[in-house]
């Protein structure tokens, strides 16, 4: 008997995991010390939840990528539309 292919609960829901969001909030301050020193983990946190949605609903990707670049924004630092599309990149993976 065949079983249907499991589908990960973030691709069902939009939600990433706990592992996947620890897993972004590091890779983010990795990537991103510009956007995150000093910054707490939470809107760092909300930065992904909110992009994994809009990927979930099918949002179009430029309004995608414009928009995680403003949630990106921090203590006046804006992303560049080259960083913006490396957060969407960043984002999708952990989703």
């Amino acid at each position: 008997m065949a079983t249907a292919p499991s589908v990960p609960a973030a691709a069902a829901t939009g939600e990433p995991s706990a592992a996947d969001t620890a897993a972004f909030v590091t890779a983010f301050r990795a990537q991103f010390p510009e956007f995150s020193t000093g910054r707490k983990d939470s809107p760092i946190e909300s930065l992904l939840e909110n992009t994994c949605q809009e990927i979930s609903v099918g949002k179009e990707q430029p309004i995608i990528i414009r928009n995680a670049g403003k949630r990106a924004e921090y203590q006046g630092a804006t992303p560049t539309p080259d960083q913006a599309q490396a957060i969407y990149d960043l984002v999708a993976s952990h989703c």
